[in-house]
């Protein structure tokens, strides 16, 4: 078991110094950080407070609870209308970290610093959370081991006769004996999802109510993805998508299993999922543009006719792949408008999916190091269609 120990390493000055940077790139005296994911990634802790960081790299902890975070003394408030009061000095210009606030925390704080100017759509915490440091990234391999591990049992997990769910209690119970955090943090107010999914035989065809490459009707309309109950049968695919955990950090990655015997059409968009894997991976360097991707993909597949189930069949999803970290979709997105130019240590999922009427989801996911010259492969495990 790979379990994480609890954080008492110093954090990184690196993280802080990233947010200051780009504070002051754009012109920015500060930023008060509210969203729990934000804190992780600067403190090494989720602590119930806020992070204030100014352009000078200045950072002060408030918080009602903690004492001390990290290497951080913390200054004790009942209340965030308290903050403003609490600073040396204070700021003529404000980011509330808008991407990931609440409406009502988002008017309570600028409220608060209504002396202030108050800049929004900046996206500083979600810009500075693209380029990895070396310990974000090895926390990022040791989450794909958890998958490659478990992922490697599927043929022994599964039992003729057995249903969806039952395959995907074993693979979340296996993932979480692997030192899983148990955790599946995704972008956006209105993502849910636990832990991955498993789509099996038509349930693959269930169009996702989330920003999900692909969806599933799940064990309930409260949760639809994923998993429904439905018995597996022969001739299924089941595509496994499951992240992998390891201290908060996540890995992604999708493998396609059938049942007994695989149909022609399903083997052949499979191996086309393959194919865009391996000349797309050279394109995931410095420089080259998140929308070049997404073009490569689709040249790919209208080589092959197949843009009628690409990402889906009644819905079909316009990316191709999406920055993963602290959480799954983000920054830079493989769609059609991102125009941003990759950077070295980012770390891209590249998802190229079909569903196949009547069979199921197939295809392969990887997660991918952007490196100089071509991307590095984390999720190094079997591509080939697998038969259970």
């Amino acid at each position: 078991m790979n379990f994480c120990p609890r954080r008492k390493e110093r954090q990184e000055n690196k993280m802080k110094n990233r947010v200051a940077e780009l504070l002051a790139k754009n012109n920015i005296d500060a930023i008060l950080i509210s969203n729990d994911v934000n804190n992780l990634y600067v403190t090494g802790e989720i602590f119930g407070g806020y992070t204030y960081i100014t352009a000078q790299g200045e950072i002060i902890l408030f918080s009602k609870y903690a004492d001390k975070v990290g290497e951080f003394e913390t200054v004790k408030i009942r209340k965030p209308e308290q903050i403003p009061e609490l600073l040396g000095k204070k700021p003529q210009t404000l980011s509330l970290d808008d991407e990931s606030s609440s409406a009502a925390d988002w008017i309570r704080l600028s409220n608060a610093f209504s002396f202030c100017n108050i800049v929004t759509r900046k996206n500083i915490m979600r810009t500075a959370r693209i380029v990895k440091t070396p310990s974000e990234l090895e926390k990022i391999k040791k989450a794909a081991e958890q998958q490659m591990t478990v992922y490697s049992k599927i043929p022994e997990l599964f039992e003729e006769g057995m249903t969806d769910t039952d395959l995907a209690i074993k693979l979340e119970g296996a993932l979480r004996k692997c030192g899983h955090n148990g955790i599946f943090r995704t972008h956006g107010f209105h993502m849910e999802c636990f832990m991955g999914s498993l789509l099996c035989g038509q349930n693959g065809e269930e169009a996702s109510v989330y920003d999900f490459a692909l969806g599933g009707k799940g064990a309930t309309k409260a949760l639809p993805i994923g998993a429904c109950g439905d018995a597996i049968k022969a001739g299924d695919a089941v595509m496994v998508d499951y992240s992998g955990c390891y201290d908060g950090y996540l890995c992604d990655m999708t493998r396609t299993f059938f049942v007994k015997e695989i149909a022609p059409k399903a083997l052949y968009a499979h191996n086309v999922s393959i194919e865009i894997q391996e000349l797309v991976q050279p394109m995931l360097k410095e420089g080259v543009c998140a929308f070049e991707i997404w073009e490569k993909t689709l040249e790919i597949v209208k080589k092959h006719s197949l843009e009628g189930c690409f990402m889906g069949l009644s819905k079909q999803s316009k990316f191709v792949g999406h920055g993963v970290g602290l959480e799954i979709n983000e920054p830079p997105v493989m769609c059609t408008n991102d125009k941003t130019p990759l950077e070295q240590n980012t770390v891209l999922a590249i998802e190229p999916k079909f569903v196949i009427k009547g069979i199921g989801a197939v295809g392969v996911e990887d997660t991918y190091t952007v490196e100089k010259n071509s991307g590095i492969l984390l999720t190094d495990f079997e591509r080939k269609a697998i038969i259970i």
